[in-house]
């Protein structure tokens, strides 16, 4: 369990991005939002903001 830490008694997971700010670069980016766009070309319903989420303005 490398990857998890203790803490009073119960584990929780260290979770550090990925992607670091240094080694995020323009392809890299471009990738990723290559990737977003095909999920939601798929399945849209899993973009949307719950009803209690959204900002009334």
């Amino acid at each position: 369990m490398s990857h998890c830490k203790q803490l009073r008694g119960g584990y929780f997971r260290n979770f550090e991005p990925v992607i670091t700010a240094k080694s995020l670069s323009f392809s890299k980016l471009d990738k990723i939002i290559r990737q977003l766009r095909l999920q939601f070309k798929e399945n849209p319903a899993s973009f949307d903001v719950p009803a209690f989420a959204q900002k009334i303005y």
